[in-house]
């Protein structure tokens, strides 16, 4: 499929549109905005796409468009499965990818993902920090800004 083959030019200037905003919006959700175009993008078409279309579609690189799709992907937005569309060509064969359709199952996809690559790494900070603090307090009774750190 190419571009032209995206139907309607209005229904794309609007997929186009979406892709953009969902990109800015991604980056406050810790989503890159490639990978964020892509999935707004893969949400609005009703058939998986190749990364070529993709590409093609969102002006992107070979490489960026690849590296959002294999984020997309990890993230569990999109999946990868084999190019309905291959016929008659040679060889390895192709893949294409599609949102997932449960929305709720890509959201909380997302917070899971969120909790394990910004949450979790905090919190054993915290929990060393705690651990450091309450031995340099009891090692050092005296000294009040340790005292002071074992309060907040």
């Amino acid at each position: 499929m190419q571009v032209s083959d995206a139907g309607s030019p209005a229904a794309e200037a609007i997929r186009l549109r979406l892709a953009d905003a969902w990109g800015a919006m991604g980056a406050a959700w810790g989503v890159a905005p490639a990978i964020a175009r892509v999935h707004a993008y893969l949400m609005t078409r009703q058939a998986p796409l190749t990364e070529r279309e993709v590409r093609e579609a969102l002006g992107l690189s070979h490489r960026a468009a690849s590296l959002a799709l294999a984020d997309a992907e990890a993230w569990g937005l999109v999946e990868k499965i084999p190019e309905p569309r291959r016929v008659g060509r040679r060889g390895p064969a192709g893949a294409a990818y599609q949102a997932v359709g449960d929305h709720w199952l890509w959201f909380g996809r997302v917070v899971a993902e969120r909790k394990v690559r910004e949450g979790d790494p905090i919190i054993d900070v915290l929990e060393a920090t705690s651990r450091d603090v309450a031995e340099a307090a009891a090692a050092n009774p005296a000294d009040q800004d340790l005292v002071h750190l074992t309060e907040w």
